[in-house]
């Protein structure tokens, strides 16, 4: 091999696998989410919003209470998620609700703002 072939070749970077005989010691691998992206978005989806449902859903008991069918209670919430915790704060209600029992209304809030949930 001609000396200027062969000082190139001493001077070429790795390739991106490691030869066969070769073990890796230690990873250090580094995942970034990204909030605006539809992965973070139906993952979020799939995981968060069932548990303020349920929590709310235990203050309506039917009966004398009972709402029309298609009665609903919009609210809005800061989604807080810390160490792997999501929570809900500063819960508020939406004007195009249409439940009129502020009891319920009441307790539904109440309900959904301290719920959390852990990661799976």
């Amino acid at each position: 091999m001609p000396a200027v072939l062969h000082a190139a070749a001493a001077l070429a970077p790795p390739g991106l696998r490691l030869p066969g005989d070769v073990a890796p010691v230690h990873y250090d691998l580094h995942l970034a989410i990204d909030p605006a992206s539809d992965a973070f978005f139906y993952a979020f989806d799939d995981r968060a919003p069932r548990e303020p449902q349920v929590n709310a859903a235990t203050c309506y008991t039917g009966g004398i209470n009972r709402v029309h069918r298609n009665a609903k209670l919009k609210l809005f919430a800061d989604i807080v998620v810390k160490d792997g915790e999501v929570t809900y704060q500063n819960v508020k209600i939406s004007p195009e609700s249409t439940i009129t029992d502020k009891t319920l209304v009441d307790c539904m809030v109440k309900e959904v703002e301290p719920s959390q949930k852990s990661p799976p």
